[in-house]
C-alpha cells in the first residue's frame, strides 16, 4: 500500500513520507543573526498559505521524493530522528534569530520560530493529504 500510486501523477504514501522526511531535516540556520523584526511576523501568512488546500504547490527539487519503492520502517526512523532534532532546536536555540541559509519568495529570511511553524503547517497539510489517500484506498477496496 505504501508504494501504490493512487492515481497517475500522484505521490504514493511512501513518496509523501519521504517528502516530509526531507522537509523536516532541520533548519537552514548555519548562518543566522538576531531578527530586526517581530519573531512571528510571517506566521499567519505561512499558516494561511500552507493550510489553504485549494492551492496546489510544486515541491522544491531538494525535498521532492524520487519515484521508487520506499520502506515504511526506514521512513519512520528518519521522521523520529528529525522530530528529535527539531525538538532540540526548539529547546536550545534562539528562535528569534533569522535563518540566512534560505530565502523564501514572498517572505524572505524566516526566523527559527517561523521555520518551525512552517514545518508544523506543512505537516498538517500532508497529514490531511495522507488521510485522503487512506480514504481513497479504503473506498477502492470496498468497491472491489
Amino acid at each position: 500500500l505504501i508504494n501504490t500510486e493512487p492515481k497517475v501523477g500522484s505521490w504514493t504514501i511512501g513518496q509523501l513520507g519521504q517528502h516530509v522526511a526531507l522537509a523536516t531535516m532541520g533548519l537552514p540556520d548555519k548562518k543566522n543573526k538576531p531578527a530586526d523584526r517581530p519573531t512571528d511576523q510571517f506566521e499567519q501568512s505561512i499558516k494561511e498559505t500552507f493550510l489553504d488546500h485549494s492551492q496546489k504547490f510544486e515541491s522544491p527539487e531538494f525535498i521532492a521524493p524520487l519515484k521508487k519503492k520506499y520502506d515504511q520502517k526506514s521512513i519512520l526512523v528518519v521522521l523520529e530522528s528529525n522530530k528529535e532534532l527539531l525538538l532540540r532546536i526548539i529547546k536550545e536555540e534562539q528562535l528569534d534569530h533569522l535563518c540566512l541559509g534560505t530565502e523564501l519568495p514572498g517572505w524572505g529570511h524566516l526566523t527559527r520560530y517561523e521555520w518551525i511553524k512552517l514545518i508544523i503547517y506543512h505537516l498538517q497539510r500532508h497529514i490531511q493529504q495522507l488521510q485522503k489517500l487512506k480514504q481513497s484506498f479504503y473506498v477502492a477496496e470496498q468497491l472491489n
